[in-house]
């Protein structure tokens, strides 16, 4: 999977009003066998899209500075220090070189001479989006245990015991009980709830949650 610049994971999750609607459109394109992807409106018409990424790689490719190295190659260390004692496999130089490669590419897009520290930033961001959404927060980097990784066994395993704890006392609990009670980051309680929702361990109660027994 690391020979992949970004994977971002799209959950199927079912929504009766959802599935109902792609039911139709499933009927209707087999009830009209002409192409109708000319009905399709674009923001971007695909002839207008092709030529300008068609022009942009004919510039020369934006330039790397030394504080764009230094930005870059520090979320990088950061990541691997946190992990000095995991024997799993971390992000690796290959995830660096995906990194230069996403900024490199934002620059490109804008047509700039070189790479900004807002390209960086920006090619940050989405690597680690991209990295989330396949495991549970930064830390997760497992390439080998996507979805199992022991820190986020551990962190779901806290949050179902907190939400049991606090339902006992209350008709849900909240992220921010949870917060409270386990003393995690916000973020990280939101991320794995919504992963659990997806799982079906965890249904939407008033302003909480409650796991579904």
């Amino acid at each position: 999977m690391q020979r992949f610049d970004l994977i971002f994971v799209i959950f199927d999750t079912p929504d009766r009003i959802h599935d109902k609607e792609v039911a139709h459109a499933v009927y209707m394109q087999h009830k009209d066998t002409q192409n109708r992807r000319q009905d399709i409106v674009r923001e971007i018409e695909p002839d207008m899209f092709r030529k300008y990424v068609l022009y942009a790689r004919s510039k020369p490719t934006p330039e790397i500075p030394e504080s764009i190295e230094t930005i870059l190659s520090d979320y990088y260390l950061s990541i691997r220090d946190k992990h000095q004692e995991q024997k799993d496999p971390l992000i690796s130089a290959r995830s660096l070189n995906n990194l230069f490669r996403v900024a490199r590419a934002i620059a490109r897009r804008e047509l700039a001479m070189s790479v900004t520290e807002t390209h960086a930033r920006l090619a940050i961001s989405i690597t680690r989006s991209s990295i989330q959404s396949m495991s549970l927060g930064v830390e997760d980097h497992s390439v080998a245990n996507l979805g199992s990784t022991k820190s986020q066994r551990e962190r779901i395993s806290d949050i179902r015991s907190a939400i049991e704890h606090i339902c006992k006392n209350k008709e849900s609990a909240t992220i921010a009980d949870i917060v409270f009670i386990k003393n995690l980051d916000e973020t990280e309680v939101e991320f794995t709830i919504q992963m659990m929702k997806r799982k079906g361990e965890v249904m939407r109660l008033g302003g909480g949650y409650r796991l579904i027994q």
